[in-house]
């Protein structure tokens, strides 16, 4: 199955198609030029990740910067991701936050006011190349209102062996 993104230009003269062929992302650029959308030559790569492709995409298309709101940019990187459902615990460190609405996920022996103790988490990884990676969060309704959207994913398992 192929899983597409497309982002416009908000000006609507240039346009990304972000293109999953399992296991890796490729996209393509295209212009509008008299009234058809035409491909923009560069050369093709895959990228392992849908992040490391929308990072790539984005050094050479400035637009990119005006077609995403800065959270949407953030929440943006996380799509197709695998989340595991789990409590927040002290290895995570002191607190977190959902990676959506900024809510406090923090462990439950700190009592924190408004704060979750539970919540999804996935472990990304940082599109550099550097292979360094970081565990991230979601409340669970933030989860439940972008996972269609977003492709996102409920895995198997224990989250710490992610």
């Amino acid at each position: 199955m192929r899983k597409s993104r497309e982002i416009l230009d908000p000006k609507g003269r240039h346009r990304i198609e972000f293109v999953k062929h399992h296991p890796t992302w490729e996209y393509q650029a295209f212009d509008l030029i008299r009234k058809r959308w035409r491909k923009v030559p560069q050369p093709s790569s895959a990228f392992p990740s849908y992040a490391a492709a929308l990072i790539h995409a984005t050094n050479g298309n400035l637009w990119m910067a005006q077609a995403l709101t800065p959270n949407e940019w953030t929440v943006e990187h996380f799509r197709g991701q695998v989340f595991h459902f789990a409590a927040f615990e002290d290895i995570h460190g002191y607190s977190g936050h959902c990676l959506c609405c900024r809510r406090s996920i923090a462990p439950a022996h700190l009592e924190l006011p408004a704060a979750e103790t539970r919540g999804l988490v996935t472990r990304y990884e940082i599109p550099d190349g550097s292979g360094r990676w970081q565990w991230n969060w979601a409340c669970s309704d933030c989860f439940n209102a972008l996972r269609a959207e977003l492709d996102w994913q409920i895995g198997d398992g224990d989250a710490h062996r992610v």
